[in-house]
């Protein structure tokens, strides 16, 4: 098992590995040769050749694996906040399934029905820093097609009923911010796609604040 710390400010990207090949030409031209009695000028043609110099870059599977698990963690929280800030032409199964499978989707499918029945959406958080994750570690187990991911959320996003109140605005359902230190359990399909199987929250902080001593 491989340990490392990923940090969302290095964006959780996967690296990709790079070749580049340098080229160099070289010329060679005969010089001009004269005879007395006839003189005449001949020259040889010009040649080129091309050495080219392919570096090539190997990549690290267990790396590989860590950014690609950590991305399908970002992923699914980034399309889940954009499927419940339109409910009613979400299609979530749809909106999910290139990062979530497994409990955690039937679990988030789950919640959204409610959301739906009840027509409520979801709301920007007031302040852009109050709705976004931070990736603490990545651990991939032995066979390389299984990590888990610790990350911290921050949710301050609001939970409205559109419309409900008399003058026609919203009405807030929930409105407080909580960050909360999670484990994702994600798993590469059978497609080679990285996707979160399963999700549970280790601690939880009221405000926004982040997770504390406990994500570093």
């Amino acid at each position: 098992m491989r340990r490392s710390a990923w940090w969302l400010a290095a964006a959780c990207m996967v690296a990709v590995g790079c070749s580049s090949g340098a080229e160099s030409a070289t010329s060679s031209s005969s010089t001009s040769s004269t005879s007395i009695a006839a003189p005449t000028t001949t020259s040889a043609p010009t040649t080129t050749s091309e050495d080219t110099t392919t570096t090539t870059t190997t990549t690290d599977p267990v790396a590989e694996a860590e950014a690609a698990a950590a991305q399908a963690v970002l992923d699914k929280a980034e399309a889940w906040r954009s499927c419940i800030a339109d409910v009613p032409t979400c299609d979530i199964d749809q909106a999910l399934s290139a990062s979530t499978n497994g409990e955690s989707l039937e679990a988030l499918v789950e919640v959204f029905q409610v959301w739906f029945d009840n027509g409520w959406e979801a709301r920007p958080p007031l302040n852009p820093d109050h709705g976004r994750e931070e990736i603490v570690e990545v651990e991939v187990e032995a066979d390389g097609g299984h990590a888990v991911v610790t990350f911290c959320q921050i949710d301050g996003g609001l939970l409205v009923d559109p419309g409900a109140a008399p003058d026609g605005s919203d009405v807030i359902i929930n409105d407080q911010i909580t960050s909360y230190l999670s484990e994702s359990s994600v798993l590469r399909d059978s497609d080679g796609v990285w996707r979160v199987h399963d999700n549970d929250v280790i601690a939880e902080f009221e405000g926004g604040d982040g997770c504390g001593d406990l994500a570093t």
